[in-house]
């Protein structure tokens, strides 16, 4: 197996040498932008007590005694850089090596206005002065202003005049549906799924970077109809519908610095089709497909002890759904109960359920049905693409958590589409193969879902 860039130490160093890891690195970024720990710890999937504990050796390494140092030095140091914008009729030309994406706002309160981010800066010069010292404090602000949380009521006006683009990328070496897709380390892996033949184990990790694909170990038990989540460094994918046309119990776990498959402790009950999301650590698995009957179960498994248990059951039994973690909720959308595809969103509050209130609620619900379609959760906003039951020409959705309220955006296809993989990486969403029609494709495409717009500091 080719070795991962991605997982190599960071090279950029701090005060007395010490060296930032790739996760404070993330971290310190996005402490930049002026997210907050709930924030980080919610675009990250790790916890608030983690997020403190990487801040305060970011902050013991690189000599800073607050945020805003922090964010200083992340300016000084290179970690922010120009985004590219597109205004009315004018757009620049896509990220570059020498031009990297923006950092990914956080919170869909940036709808409101677009973020800020101040490009690299070497450190003034000497002659600089008070006037040098005005311009640095001056940058500090407008960034601190600028990235603060906006009041709910604000309108949805400050949006780019022309909506973001799809774009074609590397096809999947191997065309297949129904896989399980994940993001970890800003790259994407593809596991399992249906191909023209059958059922596959092949595993499989995308590189946006460098738009480019690498096989790794297959999967010991191939199967379809799955997801995929990464926690702690390991993706876990549950259940499953095996070559057998068996429903599986069985939960893989894949470690991507070492290519290496074991097997944990298995779901309560065989499971596929179900919906997946992450939260505080913990892996969430909502209803699916049993082999007789379609299910509202929800089982959460903790890695650390290896175990799984039993949560409150879902208003609504049903498979082919999807999930995406938003505004400290989980929202399980759409799918199937072997009939029409439905528009059902439930939201899921793990927080309410612990603290002993109601943990669904129904919320906004799909424009039109929609089973076995993409969802992934950018910056708190829900992005909902293809699926089953569209009538007409297809379109994706977005749904906004903290206005109960729904959107249309462009979609790459206009005919069916549905069982892709659907992963968001930063501020960008990236599609995976699936259904076209009556076909399994293998195109992938990507859509920046979120603009960010540059301040540059004046030298």
């Amino acid at each position: 197996m080719e070795p991962n860039p991605r997982e190599a130490p960071l090279t950029r160093g701090a005060p007395g040498g010490a060296e930032l890891s790739e996760r404070e690195h993330e971290i310190l970024r996005l402490v930049a932008t002026g997210a907050s720990n709930k924030q980080i710890a919610q675009q990250l999937v790790i916890s608030p007590n983690t997020v403190k504990v990487h801040l305060r050796n970011i902050f013991s390494k690189i000599g800073a005694a607050s945020r805003t140092e922090a964010a200083l030095y992340a300016m000084r140091e290179g970690l922010v850089q120009i985004a590219v914008v597109e205004t009315g009729d004018r757009a620049t030309p896509a990220p570059t090596t020498d031009n990297p994406p923006a950092i990914p706002p956080v919170s869909s309160e940036t709808l409101s206005t677009a973020r800020v981010a101040a490009p690299a800066a070497r450190g003034l010069p000497r002659w600089a002065g008070l006037g040098g010292l005005l311009i640095v404090a001056l940058v500090i602000l407008v960034v601190i202003l600028l990235t603060q949380p906006k009041p709910a009521a604000a309108p949805l006006v400050s949006l780019p005049t022309r909506a973001p683009q799809w774009q074609s990328r590397a096809e999947m070496p191997t065309v297949r549906s129904g896989m399980a897709a994940t993001a970890y380390a800003d790259q994407a892996y593809l596991m399992g799924g249906e191909g023209p033949t059958g059922i596959t184990g092949a595993n499989e990790r995308y590189d946006p970077a460098s738009n480019s694909w690498t096989a790794l170990a297959n999967m010991p038990a191939a199967a379809a109809d799955v997801a995929g989540a990464a926690i702690g460094g390991l993706i876990y994918v549950p259940g499953g519908r095996l070559v057998s046309d068996e429903i599986t119990s069985t939960l893989q776990v894949y470690d991507p610095r070492q290519d290496l498959w074991e097997q944990k402790a298995p779901l309560p009950l065989p499971l596929s089709a179900y919906a997946l999301a992450v939260y505080e650590g913990k892996l969430y698995v909502f209803g699916g497909w049993t082999g007789d009957a379609f299910v509202n179960s929800v089982f959460v498994y903790d890695p650390l002890s290896n175990q799984w248990s039993i949560h409150a059951a879902m208003p609504t039994a049903r498979g082919f759904s999807g999930a995406a973690l938003a505004a400290g909720k989980i929202f399980v959308m759409g799918g199937t109960a072997g009939g029409a595809a439905l528009t059902v969103n439930e939201a899921f509050s793990p927080d309410a359920e612990a603290g002993g209130g109601t943990a669904w609620a129904a919320v906004a619900p799909i424009p039109s049905g929609r089973a076995k379609a993409g969802v992934a959760s950018v910056a708190d906003i829900v992005h909902v693409v293809g699926g089953d039951g569209v009538t007409g020409l297809q379109t994706a959705l977005e749904y906004l958590p903290q206005l109960d309220q729904w959107k249309e955006i462009e979609s790459p296809r206009t005919q069916p589409w549905s069982r892709m993989g659907l992963v968001a990486i930063g501020t960008n969403l990236y599609a995976f193969g699936g259904l076209a029609g009556q076909s399994i494709t293998g195109a992938q495409w990507t859509y920046q879902a979120l603009y960010t717009i540059a301040v540059p500091i004046i030298q």
